[in-house]
């Protein structure tokens, strides 16, 4: 999160932070701060791009995206007090992908090789994904 840089009303995501890989399945939860409003503030509002994914009337202003899908998403958080004053936070940019089961592959012995009984079979496998559980 970025420190506050100015004395004006101040609304910032603490959580994910920007650039995070995400998942799934999990509940994100998205964090927000609202600081040195004029008035009381009355509302923070969470947005994936343009959409709306909710409305927190009061603190603390933490939201769970139950129904995130994967994908890129622009999370922004609009802070609004009794004075008419709306603050946006600065983007954050996350990434949520599915888990992958994690597979292998059998390196040795050659498929269809043929072995005469009793035999040791030495058997050897590699990783053939990056990523799962």
């Amino acid at each position: 999160m970025e420190e506050f840089a100015s004395s004006g009303p101040f609304v910032g995501i603490t959580g994910p932070a920007n650039g995070t890989l995400v998942v799934l399945p999990t509940n994100l939860v998205i964090k927000a701060v609202v600081a040195r409003f004029p008035g009381t503030v009355t509302n923070v509002a969470f947005y994936n791009d343009v959409n709306k994914l909710a409305d927190i009337p009061s603190s603390p202003y933490n939201f769970a995206w139950t129904d995130v899908t994967p994908g890129g998403y622009t999370l922004r958080a609009i802070g609004s007090d009794d004075t008419g004053l709306s603050v946006t936070s600065a983007p954050v940019n996350i990434t949520v992908q599915s888990n992958v089961a994690p597979s292998i592959a059998i390196i040795s012995p050659a498929n269809n090789a043929f072995f005469t009984a009793p035999a040791d079979v030495p058997i050897s496998v590699a990783p053939a994904t990056a990523t799962g559980w």
